[in-house]
């Protein structure tokens, strides 16, 4: 695996892959990932990548204005809905940033000083959600995937809940079922 920066792309990691029968380029806001099969060297995809420069640069755009755009900042008193519990924000005399779920809300208690639309402030609130999301995943959706089993007349062995980015979920040749947690914000 090696990395190259391009001024207009950010930077390019190159993955070589077994599996890999074309080159492929995942576009982020501010990169690229590209996979190689044995045969493709680095070269023979920075030519395709250039041969479609454009397209990749209207894309990272299209990523860089969808993040702004869905960006949803947390302040003091926001409330937000799950599907399981509520999230509530409160500034408290306290010197660290607190969380705490009881009975299906989870409390956000912040710094009095602290400015909420700092990054590192909404970084550490998305952080502590998306950690009781995965654990309210892990809690619900095994006895989901149970009664759909018992629904439809399939079986498998267990449930996992990962973190895969380019998934949703699957299932595998020895009936287990891999579900994907995709982490918001």
């Amino acid at each position: 695996m090696t990395n190259k920066t391009d001024t207009e792309l950010g930077k390019i990691e190159f993955i070589q892959s077994e599996r890999a029968k074309n080159i492929n380029v995942r576009i982020l806001k501010d990169s690229l990932r590209v996979t190689l099969p044995r045969r493709a060297t680095e070269t023979d995809a920075m030519c395709f990548i250039n041969s479609v420069r454009e397209r990749i640069v209207r894309k990272q755009e299209k990523l860089r204005n969808s993040a702004r755009e869905n960006n949803l900042l947390l302040r003091e008193n926001s409330r937000l809905q799950t599907l399981t519990f509520v999230v509530e924000i409160q500034r408290m005399e306290r010197e660290n940033v607190f969380f705490s779920m009881k009975n299906a809300v989870l409390t956000i208690e912040f710094p009095q000083t602290a400015n909420c639309e700092d990054e590192k402030i909404q970084a550490v609130f998305w952080n502590g959600i998306n950690y009781f999301l995965k654990k309210e995943a892990k809690r619900v959706l095994p006895e989901r995937v149970r009664i759909l089993a018992d629904e439809y007349g399939f079986s498998y062995l267990q449930v996992k809940i990962q973190s895969s980015k380019s998934r949703w979920g699957s299932c595998s040749l020895g009936k287990n079922i891999n579900l994907s947690f995709v982490e918001i914000q």
